[in-house]
C-alpha cells in the first residue's frame, strides 16, 4: 500500500542559508529571571567546548548576540543621561545667574533641559505646542507647566491650564501683502 523510508527531502521545503550556504539555525529564548549578560557569558563557554568537539569543516557562527546589543544600548543610555544632566546644570546656571523670571519651552528634546531647570529652580514654566499632535517632550513636561499654549485645540486634552492661542507670529508677517 505504501513505502516508508527515512531520507533527506530533496528539494527541501525549508532551508536556512547563511552566506548562500546551507546551515542549521538555532534560536534561544532567555527566561525573565536570567540576566542576559551572565547568560551570554555561559553561552560563550558552552560554545567553546562545543566547537572543540566539532568535526573538521563544521563551524559555529553567532549571527546575533542580544547581549552585545543590550550593552551598546545601555552605554548609549548612560551617555544620554550624562549629557542631559549636564544640559540641565548649564541651564540652571544660566537661569540663576541671569535672574530669569520664567521659562517658555516650545518643544523638542532641547526643551527638556529648560523645563527641568525651571522646575528645580522653582521658576514659572510655560509650554507652547505649535503642532496638532503634542510632541513627546511637551507631553512629558505638561503636568509640571503652569500653562500650556497650543496652536490647535486637539493637541492636549481640555484642562484649565491649556489654552488654544494659535501659532505666535512676528508683526512683520501681518504686514505682508
Amino acid at each position: 500500500i505504501a513505502e516508508i523510508k527515512n531520507s533527506i527531502v530533496d528539494p527541501p521545503s525549508t532551508l536556512a542559508l547563511v552566506d548562500n550556504s546551507a546551515a542549521v539555525v538555532l534560536g534561544t529564548l532567555i527566561r525573565d529571571d536570567i540576566r542576559i549578560d551572565r547568560w551570554a557569558d555561559s553561552l560563550q563557554a558552552e560554545l567553546t567546548l562545543f566547537r572543540e568537539q566539532l568535526p573538521a569543516g563544521v563551524d559555529v557562527e553567532l549571527l546575533f548576540l542580544q547581549s552585545t546589543y543590550v550593552e551598546k544600548s545601555l552605554a548609549a543610555l548612560l551617555r544620554n543621561l550624562a549629557s542631559g544632566t549636564l544640559a540641565v546644570v548649564v541651564v540652571l546656571q544660566l537661569a540663576l545667574g541671569r535672574k530669569v523670571a520664567c521659562v517658555l519651552a516650545t518643544g523638542g528634546y532641547v526643551s527638556a533641559a529648560g523645563g527641568i531647570a525651571a522646575m528645580l529652580s522653582r521658576k514659572p514654566f510655560f509650554l507652547q505646542e505649535q503642532n496638532s499632535v503634542a510632541g513627546t517632550t511637551n507631553r512629558m513636561l505638561s503636568p509640571f507647566a503652569r500653562r500650556v499654549f497650543t496652536a490647535y485645540p486637539q493637541a492636549f486634552e481640555d484642562s484649565d491650564k491649556v489654552e488654544c492661542i494659535g501659532n505666535p507670529l512676528r508683526a512683520d508677517f501681518l504686514r505682508l501683502p
